[in-house]
């Protein structure tokens, strides 16, 4: 992703997440999480439901 995109900081893991749901990647609990400038950390848990 890194290489393809380059550094797009925290909405990367959108990225990431759109990459693996069309991979077809297998359902259940994910975590998705990001850091941000200084010291910011977000985190959320997502059920997801393989189609």
């Amino acid at each position: 992703m890194l290489r393809e995109y380059g550094n797009l900081f925290s909405a990367f893991v959108y990225s990431v997440l759109q990459a693996a749901l069309q991979d077809k990647a297998p359902g259940g609990w994910w975590w998705l999480s990001s850091f941000g400038a200084g010291f910011s950390c977000h985190g959320a848990l997502l059920e997801v439901q393989a189609a």
